[in-house]
């Protein structure tokens, strides 16, 4: 039983941790952006010290630092119903449903690979793709500091041909850039606007880079085609108009999710 369900369960805790970190570069990640454009400044000209580490993780409402006991993943927002320990302040459901969804997304990833390395680097790939769909979702950005970051990663794992070789790798990166930029073009030629940003063709380069470029007309279609349902129903909820812009991270990563469970062995989903 042990040796059945342990690696279910270590997966498990993983997943939590790799949530909970996910939520601290959701909530910061922007900020931290912010402040490169404002050169670390506000309009007062004072500077705040702000990364992934300081300012210690506290209530953002009343500014209390949190104990540990108010950071463990997931427990701390069943056990304090949601608020906050100090003020009562509502906490966002974000933090448990990103927690939650890595802790499943780990036990899959055990289930697909097997318990080792590449199940390891799969939940770092969808802890990133994670992190940039709900970034995008709430701020419409891309940090190149994430989405970079998993393009060299993809490369890195690949020099293992831990999920592609290296030759598809590197392909599937200049590809994934070429495939936005050139609809992005089309767009801009046909339409006289822009259509997206910079950081989907980067996110796109970095899918490739994981995944290799034969696996990028099945991401860039499950991306194609759930983009365009949701337009339609935010469409329909409009009552026939569709403002503002629509975040294609979230789809791209919803492909770059489907992508590398495909790269799995087919078996595990009869289990």
């Amino acid at each position: 039983m042990v040796e059945t369900w342990g690696p279910y369960a270590l997966a498990l805790m993983a997943g939590l941790i790799a949530g909970s970190f996910t939520t601290t570069l959701i909530h910061r990640m922007p900020k931290m952006q912010a402040a490169e454009v404002c050169d670390g400044s506000d309009a007062a000209g004072t500077s705040e010290t702000l990364n992934m580490w300081l300012p210690a993780s506290h209530c953002p409402a009343c500014l209390t630092p949190l104990g540990v006991r108010d950071l463990l993943p997931l427990v701390s927002w069943l056990s304090l119903r949601g608020r906050c320990r100090h003020c009562g302040q509502h906490i966002p459901p974000m933090y448990p449903l990103v927690e939650a969804s890595l802790a499943l997304l780990a036990c899959l990833l055990v289930m697909a690979f097997g318990f080792g390395v590449q199940a390891l680097a799969g939940l770092i790939f969808v802890t990133f793709l994670l992190a940039l769909a709900v970034i995008d979702a709430r701020t419409l950005t891309l940090p190149d500091a994430l989405t970079l970051s998993l393009l060299w990663l993809g490369l890195l794992f690949n020099v293992m041909e831990m999920f592609t070789d290296l030759a598809s790798a590197v392909i599937g990166a200049f590809a994934g850039y070429a495939i936005l930029w050139l609809l992005f073009q089309a767009h801009r030629l046909i339409r006289g606007v822009d259509g997206m940003g910079y950081g989907d063709f980067k996110l796109l380069a970095a899918i490739g880079a994981w995944l290799g470029w034969q696996d990028l007309p099945a991401v860039v279609l499950i991306a194609s085609m759930t983009g365009l349902i949701w337009a339609l129903l935010r469409w329909k909820k409009g009552a026939g108009r569709l403002s503002g812009q629509l975040p294609f991270a979230p789809f791209l990563a919803l492909g770059g999710l489907a992508g590398l469970f495909i790269q799995g062995p087919i078996e595990w989903i009869r289990l």
